[in-house]
């Protein structure tokens, strides 16, 4: 096995774990809020919680020393962060290209929407006074 990809592995495994952590205890909060079911405990937590700090210390433990795999290791990872960089401006210019409900145009276009059903409710109110006006005179 290539030096410093059991690195990549272990961030991976890390990434998962920390996800894994962040969708209980969101989950967690909001059982606070509105207690269910099927909320997780605290002591799950804990034990997600000790999970990543052992998954931080073996990733340390595993960074590679020798000078050309730290190179290639420094490599990997800013490559690694240019993917996730372009993946979060790709995910903006979809988001506009599908008109999701945060999106740019679809929001110009709920505030043209509004803008023209109230001309047409006003005009429907003015519309009726006029009429309400004559009537009774």
């Amino acid at each position: 096995m290539i030096e410093g990809l059991d690195v990549l592995d272990d961030q991976k495994q890390l990434y998962q774990d920390l996800y894994d952590f962040n969708s209980k205890y969101a989950a967690y909060i909001q059982c606070y809020q509105k207690p269910g079911p099927d909320c997780p405990t605290s002591d799950s937590l804990t034990t997600l919680y000790n999970k990543i700090t052992a998954d931080i210390q073996t990733t340390k433990k595993n960074i590679p020393t020798s000078a050309s795999s730290l190179d290639q290791y420094d490599t990997i990872q800013q490559q690694y962060m240019d993917v996730v960089k372009k993946r979060s401006e790709l995910d903006v210019k979809m988001k506009e290209v599908y008109t999701t409900p945060d999106s740019i145009a679809n929001i110009y276009k709920r505030h043209e929407d509004s803008t023209m059903y109230t001309g047409i409710l006003f005009t429907a109110l003015a519309a009726s006074l006029l009429y309400y006006v004559f009537r009774e005179l």
